[in-house]
């Protein structure tokens, strides 16, 4: 019975909306939002730099990792769906945000 219940659920036209809303909302609050509110102008370059502190002795493998901010839990792919477009029309446009392409490396 509780398979059934839930197999109706996910027939509702609304499931997929709130999924989306969901990965997005993710996406922007935790991951990008906490990330973008470290990131400085540079003065030189007149781009945005985030400058991250390496830690050699935190992990058991021997391994690098960064904190402040964490790279490593920044998503990869995120597909959604645009609904409609600015004519009125009932096209859906797939889109797809890799986040990890907003940071580039420099030196």
């Amino acid at each position: 019975m509780v398979f059934h219940l839930y197999k109706r659920m996910n027939e509702h036209p609304i499931v997929p909306i709130i999924k989306e809303h969901r990965t997005l909302a993710k996406l922007l609050n935790s991951t990008l939002g906490s990330i973008c509110s470290l990131a400085r102008l540079s003065v030189s370059t007149q781009k945005y730099t985030l400058h991250g502190r390496w830690l050699q002795t935190s992990t058991a493998t021997g391994r690098l990792s960064i904190e402040e901010p964490n790279l490593q839990c920044v998503e990869h792919a995120v597909d959604f769906k645009m609904k409609g477009d600015k004519t009125g029309g009932d096209a859906d446009e797939n889109c797809r945000v890799n986040a990890r392409d907003f940071f580039v490396p420099t030196q």
